[in-house]
This record gives structure tokens, C-alpha cells and sequence, in this order.
């Protein structure tokens, strides 16, 4: 995940790294370091390989979080769709009024291709090996099991993975 303070001149350097890596990172919640990063760090980030991912609670509000959400979607910088949901009760998933948004207001090719990413990416995980690299803070990596891997001490209760998760990383 990106830095929530101010993003000292490594953290892009980091990204490209992965990115030099093979490894498409997905920028999770983007609207949030509209006012963290600048305009110019907000631009390089576009302009590498990397996916854009827009939370989808921004559709369903009003103001600068919906206008700067509408303009990703509008010009091609969205990739996909997140619900930021963290449970089923304070946090629900709200992906469906998001595309419900798009699809009255005409964004129907935009919509179709960011399902199709966000299929992408979570077929992506649910091919990934067993035990795979993951970022904790940008660029650095350690060994991870996936929810649900059992490393023969204990049991852990099988989950499915989250296609919101920004250290979520895969290759095409």
C-alpha cells in the first residue's frame, strides 16, 4: 500500500522496482494521495505499469472524492474496482451501486473493462503459488502463505483471497 504521509523520493524508485521486477502492482485506493503526493508523483505513478484501482464507495458520494473518481473512470486511468469492504456489517462490499452509477450515466465499455480486470486479477491470485512474495511497505518483500495454508502446526480456517488487497501483486 502506498504511503498515507508524504511520499519521500524512494517510494516511485520502489514502485518502478517491482515493476523492472515483473510484478504488476495494484494501487489500491488511489484517491486517497490526492492530497498526500504530489501532482507531478501522482503522474509518474499513472504513467508506469501499474494498476489502477479505484475504491468503489466513491461513486456513491458527492463532490471532489466522486468528480476526481469519474474522471479516472472517463479518461481510461481506472483499471478496476474495489469495495474497500472490511466486513459484512460497518464495512459492506458496495461494488453493485458503483456499477450501477456507470452503467445510467453511459460507462458501460469502461464498466466491462475493469470487470474484466478485476477478473483478471483475481484469477491471478487464485493461481498463485503457494507461497508467494508479498510487499510490506513499498518494495520491501517477505515470504507469505495465502489465507488458508496450512503449515502443519496448525489449522486456519480457509478464506477466499481479497481482490481489493494492494499488496495483491501478479504477472501477465
Amino acid at each position: 500500500e502506498m504511503p498515507f504521509s508524504e511520499w519521500r523520493p524512494n517510494v516511485l524508485r520502489d514502485v518502478q522496482a517491482l515493476c523492472a521486477r515483473g510484478i504488476t502492482p495494484v494501487i489500491a485506493h488511489i484517491e486517497r494521495f490526492t492530497e498526500i503526493a504530489t501532482r507531478d508523483q501522482m503522474q509518474q505513478l499513472m504513467n508506469m505499469p501499474v494498476i489502477i484501482q479505484v475504491n468503489a464507495g466513491n461513486f456513491n458520494r458527492h463532490g471532489a472524492d466522486k468528480r476526481f473518481a469519474v474522471k479516472l473512470l472517463s479518461n481510461g486511468t481506472m483499471q478496476a474496482i474495489g469495495s474497500d469492504a472490511h466486513n459484512m456489517t460497518s464495512r459492506r462490499p458496495n461494488i453493485g451501486p458503483a456499477l450501477g452509477y456507470m452503467e445510467d450515466a453511459g460507462y458501460e465499455r469502461e464498466m466491462l473493462r475493469i470487470l474484466s480486470m478485476n477478473r483478471k486479477i483475481y484469477e491471478a491470485a487464485i493461481a498463485a503459488p503457494k507461497t508467494a512474495k508479498t510487499a510490506g511497505p513499498i518494495g520491501q518483500t517477505q515470504d507469505v502463505k495465502p489465507a488458508g495454508a496450512n503449515d502443519g502446526r496448525t489449522e486456519h480456517k480457509k478464506k477466499r483471497p481479497d481482490i481489493d488487497d494492494a499488496f495483491l501483486k501478479f504477472r501477465f
